[in-house]
């Protein structure tokens, strides 16, 4: 995903920063007001087995009806693409299956990707094709849980590099926040 450098538009200066910052423009949208932020990323990080998968399904089924996130951060209706790193598709139903119980969640609105769990994020010859797949979506939320998973060596300088490039990428492509589950 290398882009020509005469492609790149000049580096702006100082004078032309303050020009941005003082012309009319959009502010960010809240997605969840005082917690996400459109065009953002957030990252829910902690030791395996702790409860971050289910804390964000319950988050993002909040999120696609636009209730408030755990009962206290009003949300905007947003369509989320999960992508599901580990385990199978039939934990991601269960978990979904309970919830719905007390949770009127959007079914429109939340997209399970877990056709993506053997192939590295962090491995360039995925990120076009992975993009692609995502963006026809045009979700608002882009979450992947956990972004180790098939993704080996995030730990070191180049792999991680890689990884963010995409994210980047990513984000420029579809205009979504990430929305990142980590093991630490």
């Amino acid at each position: 995903m290398q882009v020509g450098f005469g492609n790149l538009p000049d580096p702006i200066n100082g004078k032309q920063l303050i020009e941005f910052i003082n012309s009319p423009k959009d502010r960010r949208k809240p997605i969840v007001e005082g917690l996400i932020y459109e065009r953002s990323c957030v990252m829910f990080a902690s030791h395996p087995g702790i409860g971050k998968s289910i804390l964000t399904i319950q988050m993002c089924l909040e999120i696609s009806a636009g209730l408030p996130v755990f009962g206290a951060f009003k949300s905007h209706p947003t369509k989320i693409y999960y992508i599901q790193k580990e385990r199978p598709l039939d934990e991601v139903a269960e978990r979904v299956e309970e919830m719905q119980k007390t949770i009127p969640w959007n079914p429109e609105n939340f997209i399970v990707d877990s056709e993506l769990q053997t192939f590295s994020l962090a491995n360039e010859k995925n990120h076009q094709w992975i993009a692609d797949r995502i963006a026809k979506h045009e979700p608002g939320i882009i979450l992947i849980d956990p972004i180790g998973a098939g993704t080996p060596g995030l730990s070191k300088d180049e792999p991680a590099n890689i990884f963010c490039n995409f994210l980047t990428a990513l984000q420029k492509k579809t205009g979504a926040t990430n929305i990142l589950n980590h093991h630490i």
